[in-house]
Parts: C-alpha cells; sequence; structure tokens
C-alpha cells in the first residue's frame, strides 16, 4: 500500500471564483479516522456521491494554490475531473494497480496504462463547445 503523497494533474481543472484553473494537486492515503468523520457528516447518510466528495476533501491536500479542499471546491469540479479524482483516490488506496491494456488509435501499438492514467491525456482532445450549425439548443462539447 502507498503510503506517500500522489501528486495529480486534472484533465480540465478547477476554476475559481477569479477564473483562476488550479490543475495541478496532491492526495494522500485515506485513514480510518477519514472515513469515520464523513460517516459523522449530517449531509452524508445515505448519498455515495457525497460520500465522496466529503473523502476527496479529506485526502486532497492541495489544489494548486488551494491548501484547504471544501466540498464546495469539489462540488465545483468538471465530472471528467470528479471521475478522474476517484479512480486515482481507488489506485491510492488499493494494495494492486489496475491496468489495463490500450492500442494507440494511431500508430496501432499496444501499451499497459493505470486506470488513473486513462484521463490524463484527455484535456488534449477535449474541444471547446461549439453550437451546431443549422441547430437550436444547448452547446455541445467533443472528445475528438
Amino acid at each position: 500500500m502507498m503510503t506517500s503523497v500522489v501528486e495529480f494533474t486534472l484533465p480540465l481543472g478547477y476554476v475559481d471564483g477569479d477564473g483562476k484553473v488550479h490543475r495541478q494537486g496532491k492526495m494522500r492515503p485515506a485513514t480510518a479516522y477519514d472515513e469515520l468523520s464523513i460517516q459523522a457528516d449530517k449531509k452524508n447518510p445515505f448519498n455515495i456521491r457525497y460520500r465522496d466528495i466529503l473523502m476527496l476533501c479529506q485526502v486532497i491536500v492541495e489544489l494548486g494554490e488551494i491548501k484547504s479542499i471544501e466540498p464546495y471546491i469539489i462540488e465545483g469540479l468538471f465530472e471528467m475531473d470528479f471521475l478522474y479524482l476517484q479512480m486515482l483516490y481507488r489506485e491510492v488506496n488499493s494494495s494492486y494497480e489496475r491496468k489495463i491494456e490500450a492500442r494507440c488509435p494511431s500508430c496501432g501499438n499496444i501499451d499497459e496504462i493505470t486506470m488513473a492514467d486513462l484521463f490524463t491525456a484527455m484535456h488534449y482532445y477535449y474541444k471547446e463547445p461549439e453550437k451546431e450549425k443549422g441547430k437550436k439548443g444547448k452547446d455541445k462539447g467533443s472528445l475528438t
């Protein structure tokens, strides 16, 4: 099991009230106290997603210049970043590393990657939302 702090980079990043993007962070392994303290939170009786938010607040020791992670920060993350942190949490707190084989769509090479690394490069492929031509409705983003 890991005992040290793990550095990470969010795929998109947390945007604070001043518009500053925070992508670099550090996460430590969870303790039994972390688990017990979130069980005592009155907002968390049966909501698994909120439990994950509280746990991430406990184990993320910094995010950019932010040193105290509050629930509103995790709640304000893009879904892609939230999923990334959940996967990283599981990797940091597991006694084994989950790995998958992935084939490069360009060259066809097969490589073994960790699950938490799955989203790391996604920010390179994400395009800003664009209005679809000739259609009314909300803007849509693309991962292609």
